[in-house]
């Protein structure tokens, strides 16, 4: 069976203000249908004025931020277990940058 059909599905998108992660929170919203997605989270590293990023207005669209993947296992943690529907996630995008040292 397709996942379309799984119900309640949450979406978890990391680099959610990059470009392909502000597409893919867009495209969570309504496709294939509007209903696809309960919840869509996008986890952002610093603040994003929702008034200037084109996001659609939706209840179902969480952003949480401060989500800074350098920091150590522990904070990281400390920070997802805070987000609404965290628990719920059942699709993960990862469209965020890795720092290659």
């Amino acid at each position: 069976m397709s996942s379309l059909f799984i119900e309640n599905r949450t979406a978890l998108v990391f680099g959610a203000s990059g470009i392909t992660g502000w597409a893919i929170l867009r495209e969570a919203i309504k496709y294939p249908t509007t209903t696809a997605f309960r919840r869509v989270i996008g986890l952002i590293n610093r603040p994003l004025d929702r008034a200037v990023s084109f996001l659609p207005d939706d209840s179902r669209l969480v952003l949480a931020y401060d989500i800074d993947l350098t920091r150590s296992i522990d904070e990281v943690v400390a920070k997802l277990v805070d987000i609404e529907g965290i628990r719920d996630v059942t699709e993960v995008y990862f469209t965020g940058m890795a720092k290659v040292f």
